[in-house]
């Protein structure tokens, strides 16, 4: 991959498959630093998916058993049917990073230039898969902040200015009634300026005096309220009326799926006089629950509308 002949310069095979040695391990090298950029997305479960819309199996919950008295049978509790399993539909979205270089770009450059269009990819790949799962704003994927507020399951602060607190976070995590009742389950996602908020607050608990190990290991951790874990994401809307700062997630009830992972192609536009790289997945993301249920997997708070 030297200067003399840059890599983005030579043609994959057909001109769009990664079949050459130096596109698999460029590929390689792009996703795994996608994956550690992530934040968000690491907080779920991963479906490896077999089609591109698959119907995952759900727990519907059970009520009670049935006491029966010695000798005697079983047979007067639900039907069976009661108990048959729901489904979902996980359905798989496309994502693509695209990147142009002219050739003066890479003739002219004094330095190796791949590695830098190899972390911008990355950060996109990263950012937009982020954003899809928290907003869900510009893509086909409902994101956390859209479930909380398709379901109202919400907070608003007093004011539209106001300082976010401990006590905030807790007020959401409420709202999760018996899918917030483990600490463990639940996940603050917070905004930017939530968490400096947050590190005004004397109840928050920084990362630094936090020994729960599991807690530690959450990417993007910085602190803890009440044993569950606070991460940090700078994917929320900027801060405005009405906008959201922050969201409780059960996070067992949701999964991600993935349908291909990350494929990178390059090309060279002869008339154009550009070498073309694109990268590409497919993924969707999941909540399990459905009907009432599913308002009770993901709460948020948003500042005041006006």
């Amino acid at each position: 991959l030297g200067p003399t002949q840059p890599a983005a310069r030579r043609p994959a095979r057909h001109g769009h498959v990664a079949t050459e040695d130096w596109e698999t391990t460029y590929n390689t090298e792009i996703y795994d630093l996608s994956q550690q950029k992530l934040v968000v997305a690491n907080l779920f479960d991963n479906i490896n998916m077999v089609s591109a819309t698959m119907q995952i199996p759900t727990n519907p919950g059970a009520s009670t058993g049935e006491w029966i008295t010695s000798g005697s049978q079983a047979g007067t509790g639900t039907a069976a049917t009661a108990t048959r399993l729901g489904t979902v539909a996980l359905t798989a979205h496309k994502l693509v990073s695209k990147e142009y270089l002219p050739y003066e770009e890479e003739e002219d450059a004094i330095m190796a230039i791949l590695p830098i269009v190899k972390g911008h990819i990355a950060q996109r790949i990263a950012n937009s898969t982020d954003s899809a799962l928290l907003t869900g704003v510009s893509s086909p994927i409902t994101g956390l902040v859209e479930e909380a507020a398709s379901t109202k399951n919400n907070l608003t602060t007093a004011t539209a200015t106001v300082v976010v607190t401990a006590a905030d976070l807790q007020g959401i995590r409420r709202k999760l009634g018996l899918f917030g009742q483990n600490p463990s389950d639940v996940t603050y996602v917070v905004s930017t300026d939530v968490y400096y908020d947050l590190m005004e607050d004397a109840d928050f608990k920084n990362a630094d005096v936090v020994t729960n190990e599991n807690l530690m290991q959450i990417k993007g951790f910085v602190g803890s309220v009440n044993g569950s874990a606070v991460i940090v994401s700078d994917k929320f809307e900027a801060k405005a009326n009405a906008k959201a700062c922050a969201v409780a997630v059960a996070t067992p009830y949701f999964k991600k799926g993935t349908l291909r992972g990350l494929m990178t192609e390059t090309f060279r536009d002869i008339e154009a006089q550009k070498s073309v790289i694109v990268s590409s997945t497919r993924f969707g993301f999941i909540n399990l629950e459905t009907g009432s249920a599913a308002g009770k997997t993901v709460s948020q708070l948003a500042y005041k509308a006006s």
